[in-house]
């Protein structure tokens, strides 16, 4: 696990491919979720998340990085 706190437009995501090329889950899919966009959707909380094709799903065995989670609700 790895977590990233800097501010937007610092290079986040580069930084999560990056860590994802290098390790040994490479060879499987990286999944970048914005978990603030999904609030603004309205989507019910998990919504996107825990769906049978949701983000974990899609990134079994692979890299699932969560975006968006500093933002506070308004």
């Amino acid at each position: 696990m790895l977590s990233s706190t800097a501010t937007s437009g610092t290079g986040k995501s580069l930084l999560a491919q990056t860590v994802h090329r290098m390790s040994r889950r490479a060879r499987h899919r990286l999944v970048q979720m914005d978990c603030f966009a999904v609030r603004l959707s309205g989507a019910a909380a998990g919504e996107g998340l825990f769906d049978r094709n949701g983000a974990i799903a899609r990134a079994h065995r692979g890299t699932l990085v969560l975006g968006g989670l500093n933002h506070a609700p308004e």
